[in-house]
């Protein structure tokens, strides 16, 4: 499979899941406690807020495929300082808070799903990273994948 093909089948599986996200097709829900809801709410505040950022920092460096783009730099500032993935961390997040908070057991399925998903799509991305920037594995060593690294 050529880097392209796995791009748009990467990419493609995320917006389908976005989308069933977003639907909600089956009506099964669970009960939780108010200041669950409260924290929930928190979680996807945050995440929203890391996206922002994530999303400044990267500015024309931004893509939605694991690919770099040809004229991109390695953003090492900002959040990606301490993150190497906060685009994925923003969306686990704010989908994880919206699922608890909604009481949405397929949307807590699908938060599951976008995990593991983004767990194949980073490591592929991963690779590709070390291949086009040398310094990429120190920044590696210095930086966690989805939450800060702490030493």
């Amino acid at each position: 499979m050529t880097i392209k093909t796995k791009d748009y089948l990467l990419v493609t599986v995320q917006f389908l899941l976005f989308i069933l996200y977003l639907i909600n097709p089956l009506d099964i829900y669970i009960s939780t406690p108010i200041y669950l809801h409260y924290l929930a709410l928190l979680t996807a505040a945050i995440g929203l807020i890391v996206l922002l950022l994530s999303i400044y920092a990267l500015q024309k460096s931004i893509s939605p495929f694991p690919s770099p783009k040809k004229n991109a730099i390695l953003i090492d500032s900002g959040v990606y300082k301490y993150i190497r993935h906060p685009i994925y961390t923003a969306i686990l997040l704010s989908t994880f808070g919206w699922a608890i908070y909604s009481g949405s057991l397929f949307r807590i399925i699908v938060f599951i799903t976008l995990f593991l998903l983004f767990e194949i799509k980073s490591t592929f991305e991963e690779k590709l990273l070390i291949a086009k920037y040398p310094n990429y594995l120190n920044y590696k060593k210095t930086t966690g994948k989805y939450f800060p690294k702490i030493n």
